[in-house]
């Protein structure tokens, strides 16, 4: 078993050819689909972060064969995990773990952050694995225009819809 850093521009093509194989047996492939466009996403955003300087994606193989795939970036100190992803034709070895833990250990070892930040999202493994917990939001700035207020007021309304569903959809599974 063994972990590999991609860091460097040149790796970049090598990174995603692989965990593109991982993709393919993931649960992202059958929720967000098909590899050409991720492709072409990540050789570009990756490459990007690279010429930058500040990718730090991961690899967890064995035998030859890559399990799991971790994207990330590092910059000020702080090592973003952004899009993790694992062969779910091994989920019982856990290889998502496994290259979680290495990939620490790699962060303690070489050019330390101060802070490994997991993202959004309130998932068991950030839980299980983190110290702190801090609010973190997303957020979108628009213009004042006569356009994005319209935009707004529908997505306000499209959020109340789906409240209201909710507390119909929870009456009707009480009663």
């Amino acid at each position: 078993m063994e972990v590999r850093r991609f860091a460097h521009p040149s790796q970049v093509p090598e990174f995603v050819e692989q965990s593109l194989k991982v993709w393919g047996h993931s649960w992202k492939e059958q929720i967000v689909g098909g590899t050409s466009e991720t492709r072409r996403r990540w050789e570009q955003s990756l490459g990007d972060l690279a010429e930058r300087g500040i990718l730090r994606a991961y690899m967890l193989d064995c035998g030859g064969q890559p399990y799991a795939f971790a994207v990330g970036y590092q910059h000020d100190g702080v090592y973003h995990y952004v899009e993790p992803g694992y062969d779910a034709r091994f989920s019982s070895f856990a290889p998502g773990i496994v290259l979680l833990m290495l990939l620490m250990e790699d962060l303690i070892n070489f050019n330390r952050p101060r802070v490994l930040d997991f993202g959004a999202d309130d998932l068991e493994f950030k839980r299980l694995f983190s110290n702190e917990s801090v609010e973190d939001a997303q957020v979108v700035l628009f213009r004042n225009t006569a356009a994005n207020c319209l935009r707004w007021i529908m997505h306000s309304v499209f959020r109340r819809g789906i409240r209201f569903a909710r507390q119909i959809a929870g009456r009707k599974t009480t009663e």
